[in-house]
């Protein structure tokens, strides 16, 4: 069975990218580093059972070779909220089952360690609407992070949701898969205020 990991906010600029996600929330990040395996770097904000990141190339390190994951080669533009990551607790039986072509990669940061799937050409399937999906060989990184409110509702918006929601295993009332472009929303409930992404 998946779960909800976390979200990801993508943009050109760690900071820039990050200072938007705060405005929005009303709440500075709790957390973060940088990527090695992959180029990027983070900032993270704790939501209890998940955690959301914004995410940037890291200009300290060259590239990595390959596409980076959520698609963050030449990302420009604005941030946004772009992507998400489900937790698996077998990812080589998870990616056999999901549709398209997986690659799984080792990552660790600060102690975490953990096995990403990840798409070869940078975009998941379904038109990038499919999550990533994670296996955590230590604790999820959200155990690490400070509480800082709750993620109330997902919506994940793709021209094919009915094959999205087919390929997902995924038992969480907060999610919702609708038919349309591409694109996501979010609402949390931080500090007894409705934030949204």
């Amino acid at each position: 069975m998946m779960e909800l990991d976390h979200l990801v906010v993508t943009g050109g600029d760690r900071d820039v990218a990050a200072a938007w996600v705060g405005r929005c929330l009303g709440a500075a990040p709790s957390g973060g580093g940088a990527h090695a395996v992959m180029g990027t770097h983070n900032r993270l904000w704790g939501l209890g059972p998940d955690y959301l990141e914004a995410i940037a190339p890291d200009p300290a390190v060259g590239a990595p070779g390959r596409p980076r994951w959520f698609e963050l080669d030449g990302r420009e533009g604005a941030p946004a909220l772009t992507h998400w990551v489900a937790r698996v607790p077998d990812i080589e039986a998870a990616t056999a089952a999901a549709p398209g072509e997986w690659e799984v990669l080792d990552a660790e940061r600060d102690g975490l360690r953990w096995r990403m799937a990840v798409a070869p050409s940078g975009r998941t399937p379904l038109g990038g609407a499919h999550p990533q999906m994670i296996q955590w060989l230590t604790e999820p990184a959200f155990e690490r992070l400070p509480v800082q409110g709750r993620l109330t509702a997902l919506l994940v918006i793709c021209p094919e949701a009915e094959a999205l929601r087919a390929a997902l295993p995924l038992a969480d009332g907060r999610v919702r898969i609708e038919a349309g472009p591409r694109g996501m929303r979010a609402e949390f409930e931080i500090g007894g205020a409705t934030r949204r992404l």
